[in-house]
């Protein structure tokens, strides 16, 4: 056996000897946690047949007798297809009841998840709805405040709890945690030299600028919240996204139009760098240049409708496979979505969107249309408290 294993090419199954040859060979195909089926190996066209034929991870046994020819070529097929070499030898040797089973190397195929795109849309409507709910009563609740559980806390906890239920629904199901890991390291260690989907570079760079923003919006009247407070959350978006900003987006009290406090009250960060507007501007730059990474689809100088459209064609594959890449695509849509009330009450802080004239629906319209952008655009226009 050592010596056949020696023998053996690599990625093929070994040369059984000519005793084992006679009349009765089979090949038998099946996963192995599956119900096996045998297949005549003189019904095989050729060994290659049966390997593409297969799903990965199947086991591939051949029998007592199988004729050496017939187990060259199986073994020629099956290594193209990355197979191990001797997997499992059941006792006995190579006589009449040994089976030679070689198991296949390549990882099982993974579930996809369902609606590349569709899913993300989805909850982006969700959480759109939610946000025009509490717009819609914007100006019910400056004149008599929400008590207990209102339209707003609903809304946002209704997405936030969908969204939790639906990670820990496909967290493990769906696609290779392997390589999910590959994937955050290519992320974190060189995200700019193509091996991931442009597209998705730029989505989960976005999701350090969704925070930042949250945090210039917020904290200037975030001083003394009830009944959480904001810093917590707002440090943890940075890393969980909506998952760990909707509880504060749906507890905290709102202080719009005439609740602002004096610059001179706040603390030294929201002060001097969350208000200035050099923030907003390094927000947009920032945003600008991964705007075009992803239009460009890898080449910000090539940005265009057919580079976008190549751009989407590469991300659809990691929304079906990867879980990392299916949530924090979701974690964008919701986030992107729930900025909407957020900006409006900034702006009523600062004495904006109370008359709703034509140039204040258009600046409102256009700073929450678009994604990261436009909030940054408010952030570097807004009028000081």
């Amino acid at each position: 056996v050592a010596a056949q294993r020696r023998e053996a090419r690599p990625g093929g199954i070994p040369r059984l000897p000519a005793a084992a040859a006679g009349s009765d060979h089979r090949i038998l195909c099946a996963p192995w946690e599956a119900q096996p089926r045998l297949l005549s190996s003189r019904g095989l066209g050729n060994a290659a047949e049966l390997s593409s034929g297969a799903d990965a991870g199947a086991a591939f046994v051949v029998g007592p007798g199988a004729a050496e020819g017939v187990a060259q070529s199986l073994g020629q097929g099956l290594g193209s297809q990355g197979l191990a070499d001797l997997a499992q030898l059941q006792p006995g040797g190579l006589g009449e009841s040994s089976l030679l089973a070689a198991a296949a190397a390549v990882p099982a195929v993974p579930a996809e998840l369902p609606f590349a795109g569709t899913v993300q849309l989805l909850f982006g409507a969700f959480a759109a709805a939610a946000s025009g709910a509490q717009i819609l009563r914007s100006g019910a609740e400056r004149d008599a405040p929400e008590t207990g559980l209102g339209v707003r806390t609903i809304g946002i906890f209704a997405v936030w709890a969908t969204l939790v239920a639906y990670a820990a629904a496909n967290t493990g199901g769906f696609g290779d945690p392997a390589q999910d890991k590959v994937l955050l390291d290519k992320l974190l260690s060189t995200p700019f030299d193509g091996s991931v989907s442009p597209l998705f570079v730029s989505i989960f760079n976005f999701m350090g600028l969704w925070p930042a923003i949250y945090a210039a919006l917020l904290l200037p009247g975030a001083r003394n919240q009830s009944p959480v407070p904001a810093w917590p959350f707002l440090a943890l978006s940075f890393f969980l996204g909506a998952f760990a900003l909707s509880p504060y987006l749906a507890l905290r009290q709102i202080r719009g139009y005439g609740e602002a406090d004096a610059r001179s009250s706040l603390d030294f960060v929201t002060a001097n760098v969350l208000e200035s507007r050099l923030n907003g501007v390094f927000v947009f730059g920032s945003g600008a240049f991964l705007a075009l990474f992803a239009a460009g689809n890898g080449d910000p100088a090539a940005a265009g409708l057919a580079s976008l459209s190549a751009a989407w064609v590469g991300l659809e594959p990691l929304l079906r496979e990867s879980i990392t890449a299916h949530v924090t695509c979701i974690d964008f849509c919701i986030l992107w979505a729930f900025a909407g009330p957020v900006l409006l009450e900034d702006g009523q802080r600062r004495g904006l969107f109370l008359e709703w004239t034509t140039s204040e629906r258009l600046l409102f319209a256009l700073c929450w249309a678009v994604p990261v952008l436009g909030p940054a655009v408010w952030l570097t226009l807004r009028p000081p408290l």
